[in-house]
């Protein structure tokens, strides 16, 4: 027999026995790969069903509060515009009137949406707290005196109560000066006024969900930084029809536990989405120049949030 063709069955004989070798061994590590990768993906939705649902009563308490708050400071508006005074000035110096003078005063609103925020974010903020807690395996419950929570639920409150008064004043203060732009008289601003409460008591939904979103993956945080065996976080997406481009890029981004995903910075930072929930041509852009974002939300009713990394033992 030829030795060169001895040597030819010899080789394949060995590429044979080394393909029956390795074969399933790659076979084994794509399955375990694929199982892997769904019972993660499964672990996630199940994080995210689990974090929404938790927080769907506090949702609907703090819109029904703010509900109630717009029609106050819309009403005292409103009787503002009845006054005698009102109707004086309005109709002597039309081309010189003066609105700040008829407003609401926002100081008092200052103070009574901050304590509203303190009362309606702390129980949720707890909530993810205990939540995380658990999700860790850890017997012990959220510490509400830290005073990274104390700190965080005094400031959050007060920046949202700010932001909201402010903008509400601006809202009225424009309808009263484009309504005398455009020449109308008292009864057509009134009309204009209360159609704009209507649109505000629907947004206060979108406002109450970034609220109590924030407040409960910010005791998500912060229950990780207490339970002491957290190392990162990742950021989880909801993913429906409604998930936005910056979310679904965002979605499986991790970070070390202390550091910002964004830093405060008037920079903006562009979001090109995914295959699957692409961005706009351009991209989408958003600028972080209120705060740092630690954890979701990011954005105005973004629903996403956290999922912790362990410390290696």
């Amino acid at each position: 027999m030829n030795l060169e063709l001895i040597r030819e069955k010899v080789e394949d004989n060995l590429h044979a026995r080394l393909l029956l070798l390795i074969i399933p061994k790659l076979m084994a590590e794509h399955i375990k790969k694929q199982v892997d990768d769904f019972l993660k993906n499964q672990e996630e939705e199940r994080l995210q069903e689990d974090f929404l649902e938790m927080n769907e009563w506090y949702l609907g308490r703090y819109k029904g509060n703010l509900q109630k708050r717009f029609k106050e400071m819309y009403a005292e508006v409103l009787a503002n515009m009845k006054k005698k005074g009102f109707k004086i000035a309005f109709a002597k110096y039309k081309e010189d009137f003066d609105p700040d003078k008829w407003l609401f005063n926002r100081k008092p609103w200052y103070g009574t949406l901050t304590a509203d925020g303190k009362a309606l974010t702390a129980a949720p903020l707890e909530r993810g707290g205990n939540f995380e807690l658990a999700e860790l395996g850890l017997s012990t419950s959220f510490d509400m005196e830290d005073p990274r929570v104390i700190e965080w639920i005094a400031t959050n409150s007060k920046n949202a109560a700010f932001s909201i008064t402010n903008t509400q004043y601006e809202k009225l203060r424009r309808i009263m000066m484009d309504g005398i732009a455009d020449g109308e008289g008292i009864p057509a601003i009134r009309e204009r006024i209360i159609d704009q409460l209507g649109l505000e008591l629907k947004r206060a939904e979108r406002i109450a969900r970034t609220e109590v979103l924030k407040a409960s993956n910010r005791g998500i945080l912060l229950a990780m930084e207490q339970s002491g065996v957290v190392e990162g976080k990742q950021w989880v997406a909801a993913f429906d029809a409604r998930t936005c481009p910056m979310c679904a890029q965002m979605d499986g981004a991790t970070m070390p536990l202390g550091d910002a995903f964004f830093e405060k910075s008037s920079d903006p930072v562009t979001f090109t989405g995914t295959e699957q929930v692409p961005a706009p041509e351009g991209g989408l852009s958003y600028v972080f120049d209120y705060e740092e974002i630690m954890a979701p939300p990011a954005h105005g009713s973004c629903r996403c949030t956290l999922l912790a990394i362990l410390r290696k033992v």
